[in-house]
């Protein structure tokens, strides 16, 4: 099947956004000095994911209903509590979807990780790549082997929660 050219051209977009990103935070945290630093990878980190994390929450917060908040308002709670106890409780599952996208994304952004980090900030896709480069480790053989093992089971999981 041929791949249609929005997919093409959206990945070869993705991917110079990426990596211009890369690079425009690699001079960033230089100027700054936050350049291989933990706040300057968390910094970078949280660039590149809250896009992702905000429309996974602004599509949560589309489907809430307003009025249950007008409703809370009118029945005298104040604002905060209108927050915690309606909105909140509503989107838990946006949140979750956006906790979990940024969790996903940050250990897949080892683009970015290499680009702002070097010897003094070491994170474990970081680990795993220097150790694929440079020499062939047991560890790095056992956290795939986690990996895998983790994946199928969750895939197994999810079927036989589907099943039933």
């Amino acid at each position: 099947a041929a791949v249609p050219p929005f997919e093409v051209l959206s990945h070869r977009i993705l991917w110079t956004v990426a990596f211009v990103g890369g690079v425009a935070l690699y001079f960033l945290l230089a100027q700054i000095g936050l350049l291989d630093t933990i706040p300057g990878l968390v910094l970078s980190h949280v660039v590149m994911i809250v896009p992702f994390a905000v429309i996974a929450i602004l599509g949560a917060l589309s489907r809430l209903d307003r009025n249950l908040e007008l409703a809370a308002r009118n029945l005298g709670a104040s604002q905060l509590q209108s927050i915690f106890r309606v909105i909140l409780p509503n989107i838990r599952f946006g949140l979750f979807a956006a906790w979990f996208v940024s969790l996903v994304m940050s250990w897949e952004e080892s683009s970015v990780t290499l680009f702002v980090s070097g010897v003094n900030v070491v994170t474990l896709p970081k680990r795993i790549w220097d150790n694929l480069r440079l020499d062939l480790d047991p560890a790095v053989a056992a956290i795939s082997v986690i990996m895998i093992v983790a994946t199928t089971l969750v895939i197994l999981f999810r079927k036989s929660d589907a099943g039933s």
